[in-house]
């Protein structure tokens, strides 16, 4: 028996609204330029994610943007070499700093089935709760901000990188080209701040993904400096990402 086609992108991302819990509204675009996917789909909340990777390596064509309750949004897409499936990932909330939120775990996004029923099943049990958990942690550290931190210069063709005390690795990404060479590398970005920044709290997980990243810039020509970031004052260090995950460790024990 041949497998079903898989249902047009507009006419699933209409399905999928009405069967999501609250009210939801699906807003569907075709791009006619590589540009106009990075522009609808730059504040996904899905670093390093299936969904992110799939933006940033493949041509989509159509994109679907989902508004539900609490103005959550959802980013949906066909995925590329998966005739029977989508791809769903969460939007970066408004009303919090981005920054905030690149500190704490992102909601990953999730592959979905074609058919909307089970997919508004699965997007409800597993990505909702993890995006509403996400913003709560993100709003634990808005109520104690940490001071930001330095931007390295950007430069055409070169990516700057700074060394932060606490481990922590930013890095200037002067195109899209650099910037998936970064996401793909390990990076995650900070839009409020323009800059790229690596955990240094695995020392051999972030030395591999400076490694992956550097194998990357090198096959687009771009160049690499890295230097020692200027030491801040004791009450100015950089939180690491991995806070949010900690206070959730605790809060499940």
């Amino acid at each position: 028996m041949a497998p079903a086609h898989r249902p047009d992108l507009q006419t699933f991302a209409a399905a999928l609204a009405e069967r999501l819990p609250g009210t939801w509204t699906a807003n569907y675009a075709q791009h006619t330029s590589d540009a106009d996917q990075f522009d609808r789909g730059w504040y996904i909340w899905d670093f390093q994610g299936v969904v992110e990777r799939a933006r940033l390596t493949c041509v989509l064509g159509h994109d679907a943007i989902l508004t539900g309750p609490d103005a959550t949004r959802l980013y949906v897409i066909e995925r590329p070499r998966y005739p029977q499936q989508f791809l769903a990932a969460a939007i970066m909330p408004s009303g919090i700093p981005d920054y905030y939120l690149a500190a704490v775990e992102a909601p990953r996004g999730i592959a979905v089935p074609s058919d909307p029923t089970r997919a508004a099943h699965q997007i409800a049990r597993r990505l909702l709760p993890r995006y509403k958990e996400s913003v709560e942690w993100a709003r634990c550290i808005q109520a104690s901000p940490p001071v930001r931190p330095l931007v390295p210069p950007t430069v055409s063709a070169h990516v700057s990188m700074l060394w932060h005390r606490n481990g922590v690795l930013t890095a200037s990404a002067p195109d899209q080209h650099a910037a998936a060479a970064l996401y793909l590398g390990g990076f995650q970005y900070d839009p409020s701040e323009k800059t790229f920044f690596l955990d240094g709290s695995d020392g051999e997980h972030q030395a591999r993904c400076i490694n992956d990243a550097g194998r990357q810039l090198a096959a687009r020509g771009i160049t690499v400096s890295v230097r020692n970031a200027p030491a801040p004052p004791p009450s100015t260090a950089l939180p690491k990402p991995s806070t949010a995950r900690a206070h959730t460790a605790q809060r499940r024990r």
